[in-house]
C-alpha cells in the first residue's frame, strides 16, 4: 500500500498557445477575414505531475483508489515552447 497522502506536484494554472483548426472545409482565400490567423490562447489548471526540459505533464484530477494506489486523469503534455505563463496556486 501507499502512502495516502502522495506529493502529486504543484497546482499551477498554465497559459499556453495552441494550433486551431481555422476552417473545416475548402475556403476562397478572398473570404479570409484579414484579422486571421488567430492563434488559441489557452488556460488550463491542474497538479504538475512530471515536467522535463521540453514538456510538462498536468492532470487535472488527482486521487487514489480504495487500495491506496496513486492516480491522475484527464492529464495532458503542454510543450514548453508553448507555455506562456505559470502561475503557482
Amino acid at each position: 500500500m501507499r502512502s495516502p497522502d502522495p506529493d502529486y506536484g504543484t497546482l499551477e494554472l498554465v497559459e499556453w498557445v495552441d494550433s486551431q483548426a481555422t476552417f473545416t472545409g475548402w475556403t476562397l482565400v478572398e473570404d479570409i477575414d484579414p484579422a486571421r490567423p488567430v492563434v488559441g490562447v489557452l488556460k488550463t489548471v491542474g497538479w504538475v505531475i512530471r515536467e522535463n526540459a521540453a514538456a510538462i505533464l498536468i492532470a487535472q484530477n488527482v486521487g487514489a483508489t480504495d487500495g491506496g494506489s496513486h492516480q491522475i486523469c484527464h492529464a495532458m503534455t503542454i510543450p514548453k515552447v508553448a507555455i506562456t505563463a505559470r502561475t503557482r496556486l
